[in-house]
């Protein structure tokens, strides 16, 4: 009698996948479906399974060592779902060549699940063991330096292995000599690209890169050879308008089996609904390694930091939880903002101590005006706005931007002025009244265009602060009102206008992790925001210069128990300060 085959992990996850004992998304649902429909129809379309091929490529794979992390020096053991991918790219087989049936792969999954490490070894496999004389395997990605990420794995792979006696490793190429194969990473400049002849492509997060103008180079390049492999490995992305959501989206058809690309594998691990986010049960979906190589403690502090500040929701649904997000336009996204009630009533700010800020407006434009106050440590802010009325009558204009303005026109929450630009007597006579109403203890307001606003009010007693529009100025107090909003300690009592140009912000991040709204790359309006940052700041350094410097310093407040001992000098006379 035959000796029954041990069924393959990869099997195993298939079947696991099937019978819902893996928590899955529906697109490996769909991953899985479709591997099993194939074997059912795979005579009728002409391929086979091999799985001694399979085998070979995950064996090849797991006699490579782990180069990072708490397993490094070991030999890998690629997870069942690593071993499906692998599985699938180099168990299928075209009936009549027996050549690979598969020459692209699409893996989108999010960060930290290995796919570095997965990627490296079938680069590896592709140079090493595909019997392919002359391969010439790439990493290309939109850099260099995120090209040779996966390179660098390879290269430590090798040389941790036995692959070293066969290979010359240098900076920037790996070298089979006996079948003159080369692994080499590349930047995204298709001009580089030309005069390749790609065995295998290893394409670098996908999802940054802004063209298509890599992949069609690289793909041209695999014409000549017989089996060629193209593995685009991916997160989502920021921007759905670039060409890997678009690729994305033909293999979620492929997938649905409402297309036919028959040369194309694809698995996708992410949320079914973003709402799932809050069931850590649901993060299997989009982590195949949760728990294994990515740590439970990480991702658990991935999603508080995300709950605590709404400025890296976007980021960290893309990078850790596999969701796309059009968000260059989203800094705290709506939800987070309309979900705070306002606790302190409006009335309760009477007699109150604030700080106000004027964003003065271009010319045809918007000037707002926000005061902010700190009671019971919670933040309040209160709003006026004011658009010129040749603007206003710009009905073309006001609907393009928001079709409720007028209607906050009517309901008091904008002010026309007459003119096609602000008439700032009215910010003057308004701040006059908030001044009897509220104890406004500094105005600050951007220096540019202030010439004509700010001496008038300087007579009228305002305390007026000029506040640069540097980002190193805007850094704190935008960090502040992300934070703030974060914990939901913000009255903002339903301003609809705050609301919408809230939503319009796009933020502008400098090399040292400085954030500040960006005027420029936002769609429409944001001043009232703007104000209400600028105030914020002012706040923070009020609050500042209040602390004397001997306090600061720790010189005064002496009590009984002090024990500075005759002959201390509190001066330092060398360098002239406390």
């Amino acid at each position: 009698m035959a000796k029954r085959e041990t069924k393959h992990r990869a099997e195993q996850y298939a079947e696991d996948v099937r019978s819902g004992k893996i928590v899955a998304c529906h697109w490996v649902q769909r991953a899985v479906e479709r591997y099993y429909s194939d074997l059912d129809q795979a005579l009728d379309k002409g391929w086979v399974f091999s799985r001694k091929h399979a085998e070979r490529a995950i064996n090849f794979i797991e006699h490579l060592r782990h180069v990072k992390g708490k397993w490094a020096g070991e030999y890998l053991k690629l997870e069942p779902w690593q071993c499906f991918i692998v599985w699938n790219i180099f168990g299928w087989l075209m009936a009549g060549t027996m050549t690979r049936r598969y020459t692209e792969a699409y893996v989108e999954l999010a960060r930290k699940n290995g796919k570095s490490t997965l990627a490296a070894g079938i680069a590896l496999y592709l140079e090493f063991a595909d019997k392919e004389m002359g391969a010439e395997v790439y990493s290309v990605a939109t850099t260099r330096d995120q090209a040779r990420i996966c390179f660098r794995y390879a290269q430590d792979m090798v040389r941790f292995s036995d692959l070293k006696s066969y290979a010359l490793v240098t900076r920037d190429a790996i070298v089979y000599e006996p079948l003159g194969c080369s692994y080499k990473p590349l930047s995204s400049d298709a001009r580089n690209l030309d005069g390749c002849h790609s065995h295998g492509v290893i394409v670098d997060e996908y999802h940054a890169h802004r063209t298509d103008e890599v992949y069609d180079v690289m793909q041209t390049s695999m014409g000549a050879r017989q089996q060629p492999l193209m593995l685009i490995i991916t997160t989502a992305g920021l921007d759905t308008s670039v060409p890997c959501f678009a690729y994305r989206k033909t293999m979620t058809q492929v997938l649905d089996g409402s297309i036919d690309a028959d040369r194309n594998f694809a698995i996708i691990y992410t949320l079914d609904d973003i709402e799932e986010v809050d069931s850590p049960a649901m993060w299997l979906k989009a982590n195949p390694c949760y728990g294994i190589s990515l740590s439970e403690e990480w991702l658990h502090d991935q999603y508080d930091k995300m709950k605590r500040e709404p400025s890296k929701i976007a980021n960290i649904m893309t990078k850790s939880f596999n969701v796309w997000m059009d968000a260059p336009t989203v800094w705290i996204p709506d939800a987070a903002w309309s979900g705070i009630k306002s606790i302190v009533p409006m009335e309760a700010l009477a007699g109150q101590k604030c700080v106000a800020a004027l964003d003065l407006a271009a010319v045809n434009d918007y000037t707002s005006l926000c005061l902010v106050f700190n009671i019971g440590g919670r933040y309040q802010f209160l709003w006026r706005f004011y658009i010129p009325e040749d603007k206003y009558h710009n009905r073309a204009e006001m609907q393009r931007e928001n079709a409720n303005i007028e209607a906050w026109v009517r309901n008091d929450l904008i002010t026309v002025t007459p003119g096609n630009v602000t008439d700032y007597d009215y910010i003057i006579r308004d701040i006059a009244e908030l001044s009897e109403i509220y104890d406004i203890t500094a105005i600050a307001y951007d220096p540019w265009n202030s010439s004509t606003i700010v001496p008038k009010l300087v007579e009228q007693g305002a305390n007026m602060q000029p506040f640069t529009q540097t980002i190193s100025n805007y850094a704190m107090p935008t960090k502040e009102f992300e934070r703030i909003v974060g914990l939901g300690i913000v009255d903002h009592y339903d301003n609809p206008v705050a609301r919408w140009m809230l939503s319009n912000v796009v933020i502008r991040e400098d090399v040292n992790g400085n954030r500040r709204p960006d005027k420029k790359k936002s769609s429409e309006k944001i001043d009232g925001i703007v104000a209400a940052i600028m105030a914020l700041g002012q706040s923070m350094s009020d609050r500042v210069t209040e602390q004397h410097i001997y306090e600061r310093r720790g010189i005064l407040g002496f009590d009984d128990d002090d024990d500075t001992t005759e002959g201390d000098n509190l001066y330092d006379y060398d360098n002239d300060e406390y």
